[in-house]
């Protein structure tokens, strides 16, 4: 083989590994970072309550909360009285009555004892209590002294309450069977630093710096950092119905 044909090969060979290069490129699909799985997923458990919560207890509650604190999955085993460590995120309403981006926390439950069945689904706590609120943000929740009331939507039903009573907490299930009586009533809710700064801490806003934490009450309260993609959890929480759920409102409209 001559040099000529040598370099023939070699160019050959060259557009090939190009090729399959970018051919397994094309392959990779992006995925979406654990805090962002979160946040949508909160976003889901919030519509999926509206729709468990009757007579609209969870509707009501939203519409007077300072802040809600959402877990959209735990799982509690078959004689086991630890929620297997979920991850959830607080969004707080400001003074206009707009919901802030998402600060990130974990509940850490000792629950009440031995489980008899195993319980999965989610947690939603609706804070009326500004105080109580703010005053947590860093601290943390302790359960049961900060919680207020259990609401639980055993089959699908639920309790309802007069929110006109004064309120610190509700908090929401959407765990099937008999009302959980205490299993998420002691215990620890606190703010989780990892996931905070994997999803702010490298995008400060002024005044804010690189060097800035972002704590809960930078996130939540200052602003400090650039917005994420959280349309999907604020429309959610403020009931701004899914396109196809306008295409089935119009077509019931229609008699169709």
């Amino acid at each position: 083989m001559n040099s000529k044909q040598i370099r023939i090969f070699i160019a050959a060979l060259c557009l090939l590994l190009l090729g399959a290069c970018a051919m397994h490129k094309g392959e990779v699909i992006p995925q979406l970072s654990y805090e962002q799985q979160l946040v949508d997923g909160s976003a889901k458990a919030v519509r999926e309550m509206r729709v468990a919560s009757r007579p609209r207890t969870f509707d009501y509650a939203l519409d007077w909360a300072q802040g809600v604190l959402i877990f959209p999955s735990y799982k509690k085993q078959h004689w086991l009285s630890r929620v297997e460590g979920r991850d959830g995120v607080l969004v707080v309403r400001d003074e206009q009555g707009k919901w802030s981006q998402p600060a990130f926390y974990n509940i850490n439950n000792d629950g009440d004892g031995p489980q008899h069945v195993m319980q999965a689904g989610m947690l939603i706590y609706v804070f009326f209590d500004r105080e109580l609120l703010l005053d947590g943000l860093s601290s943390g929740y302790r359960l049961p002294e900060d919680i207020g009331m259990v609401v639980s939507h055993g089959n699908g039903t639920a309790e309802d309450f007069n929110l006109a009573e004064d309120l610190s907490v509700l908090l929401f299930v959407d765990s099937p069977g008999e009302p959980l009586e205490g299993s998420f009533l002691t215990g620890w809710i606190s703010a989780r630093a990892t996931p905070n700064e994997a999803y702010y801490g490298t995008d400060p806003v002024a005044p804010a710096t690189l060097d800035t934490p972002a704590s809960p009450e930078n996130i939540l309260l200052k602003g400090w950092f650039a917005p994420r993609p959280v349309t999907h959890l604020h429309e959610a929480l403020n009931n701004v119905p899914l396109p196809d759920q306008d295409a089935d409102l119009a077509m019931a409209a229609s008699g169709m």
